[in-house]
């Protein structure tokens, strides 16, 4: 039997080392990456940022657009958060103010106590006059104030009343009569009539100024029977009672101030 022939076998090179380790496939450009990998510098860049469209209410309009990158959108929520705490902050502060009136009561206390000593004062100073006047006797009988309507008070002088309309704490630096609605208002004390006119929440109102910086002011009036500028007597008829500005109903509200401050009028002596 004769030899198989031999055939030829071309000789296959000896791959390196790294290739007879690792399984290397071929792969196209980008393929299998993720996108942010696979990706260029400008879409990367566009990938950041938000388009926002703002769309016209009536058709037929241009359609507007523009792009918000992300540092831009997360310094508007933080902007927006901000607002939203400082407004929550400043409610829940005027809640707790109207809801506790007891954190402002130290303040009440300490202007209450100056308005007692200015009014004791005053007292004291205008009951020294009387007694240095030589037509006037001494009276040592319990004496009260003059008022500009016979009545009842029913509502105090106080720096912390509770407003019967509004109800909040403020300060009612007066007293107040009801009468009926029309009922004649006469002066305490002869003065010179400073201002007949409308003050906001008071109404109609008649102030007159008398001697040493005293001025009586006489609120909520329906209409007024003096003008500015005239001299009136103790008794004379000012204006008469009604219920303008803000009022629960017909009443005259009376002040007395002395140097600009009000003192409580139950206890202020006229010399």
């Amino acid at each position: 039997m004769s030899a198989p022939t031999p055939r030829y076998v071309p000789a296959v090179p000896e791959p390196p080392p790294l290739a007879r380790r690792l399984s290397v496939l071929p792969m196209r450009r980008g393929a299998g990456l993720p996108a942010a990998a696979s990706a260029s510098g400008p879409a990367r860049a566009q990938a950041r940022r938000w388009q926002v469209l703002i769309i016209p209410p009536a058709p037929g309009l241009p359609t507007r657009s523009f792009q918000l990158s992300r540092w831009q959108i997360g310094l508007s929520k933080l902007a927006l958060a901000t607002g939203a705490v400082l407004s929550l902050s400043a409610v829940a502060a005027a809640w707790l103010f109207m809801m506790s009136p007891e954190l402002l009561e130290g303040d009440i206390e300490r202007a209450a106590l100056r308005s007692r000593l200015l009014a004791t004062s005053d007292s004291l100073a205008l009951t020294r006059m009387a007694l240095l006047d030589a037509h006037s006797a001494v009276v040592v009988a319990p004496w009260h104030p003059v008022l500009p309507v016979a009545g009842a008070v029913t509502s105090g002088f106080s720096l912390a009343r509770r407003h019967p309309l509004l109800h909040i704490i403020r300060p009612h630096l007066g007293i107040d009569l009801p009468a009926p609605a029309g009922t004649l208002i006469h002066a305490t004390a002869p003065g010179r009539v400073r201002f007949v006119g409308w003050r906001m929440a008071f109404g109609r109102v008649v102030e007159v100024e008398h001697a040493n910086g005293v001025v009586t002011r006489f609120a909520h009036c329906s209409r007024t029977l003096v003008e500015e500028g005239e001299i009136v007597r103790a008794g004379t008829t000012l204006a008469a009672v009604g219920s303008s500005g803000l009022t629960t109903g017909p009443h005259l509200h009376y002040e007395v101030l002395v140097n600009g401050v009000a003192v409580d009028p139950m206890r202020y002596r006229f010399p």
